[in-house]
């Protein structure tokens, strides 16, 4: 598929509600995502979001741990382009139930970066 359609993976599912998100705005000193976004190469677009998730991780997992992950631990759920904006949903491969979504808004030149903790995964029959 091509980086100007509409796209997604489902690499994994993830039925769950969701916390409130913590809400980021990276801009100016990520600059070199907006290049990557304008060319339509969707490769250097995720892995540099897989980057920001990493690092974001990294810098949260509780010290007590001492987790650290790389690049190669997120894993994209599903990705999104519609017009000049761009939506991915991301996941680690540690169990704490952390899910991240990274918004670009191409009218705004922003990409907003919100994580959320899982609580629960539950069928509902209607």
């Amino acid at each position: 598929m091509g980086f100007g359609t509409n796209e997604s993976s489902n690499d994994s599912s993830t039925g769950s509600e969701t916390s409130l998100p913590v809400h980021y705005i990276l801009d100016h000193s990520l600059s070199g995502l907006f290049i990557f976004q304008k060319r339509g190469n969707r490769k250097k677009f995720i892995t540099k979001y897989k980057q920001l998730v990493a690092d974001y991780a990294n810098e949260n997992f509780d010290k007590t741990d001492q987790t650290q992950i790389t690049m190669d631990d997120v894993f994209v759920v599903w990705s999104c382009k519609t017009l000049q904006n761009n939506k991915v949903l991301l996941s680690t491969t540690v169990s704490d139930g952390m899910y991240y979504e990274l918004t670009y808004n191409g009218d705004k030149e922003e990409i907003y970066f919100d994580a959320y903790k899982k609580w629960e995964n539950k069928a509902i029959k209607v």
